[in-house]
């Protein structure tokens, strides 16, 4: 188990992991570095985000809620990640794992919904998601775009459809990691 990385904030789940490697049959002789993030909240931190984002190992496991799925697979679109919706049952996450350690999994990972990346906003996208984050309302942000009301909030909820936040709260909460990519991916 030298070659394998285990993030997670509970102690029950690295206990649970470390049990569930030790007791797998798999090459353990592979030199490949492999990590296993484990999110049992409903966001990630800051800090979380870009601790998978710069991880170099050669294959990662992702455990997290689904939502957390669809808006890390939104940003990190990677075939070295595999995810895994957090309360599946013990003998499938089992597999996942043994087939994470075997290199034996497919990638890309599919979802029910198309996922998309915060490169695909338009600029108006981003301005009125910007001013909205600035605390601006929908009414305040229609009259700087010379907009309707219902064309600003269509465009906010059009634009946090394609990044999957759900929320203003998810919004709110992850504007950092947004803010940072879509900055990235236009200059």
């Amino acid at each position: 188990m030298q070659n394998i990385n285990i993030y997670t904030r509970t102690h029950y789940t690295l206990e649970s992991l470390n049990n569930i490697i030790s007791n797998l049959d798999y090459m353990k002789e592979s030199k490949e570095l492999i990590s296993i993030f484990s999110f049992e909240g409903t966001f990630v931190t800051l800090q979380e985000f870009y601790m998978l984002k710069r991880c170099m190992t050669g294959r990662i496991l992702v455990l997290a809620e689904n939502a957390t799925i669809i808006f890390l697979a939104s940003i990190l679109s990677s075939e070295r990640i595999k995810y895994i919706r957090l309360g599946v049952s013990f003998q499938l996450l089992k597999e996942e794992v043994k087939s994470l350690l075997n290199e034996r999994y497919d990638f890309p990972v599919s979802f029910e919904k198309e996922v998309l990346s915060p490169s695909n906003l338009s600029l108006k996208e981003y301005s009125v998601l910007q001013l909205y984050i600035k605390g601006l309302s929908i009414t305040q942000i229609s009259k700087i775009f010379n907009l309707s009301v219902k064309t600003i909030y269509a465009t906010k909820n059009h634009a946090m459809c394609k990044i999957g936040v759900n929320s203003d709260a998810g919004l709110l909460y992850n504007w950092d990691i947004i803010n940072g990519l879509f900055i990235g991916f236009t200059l």
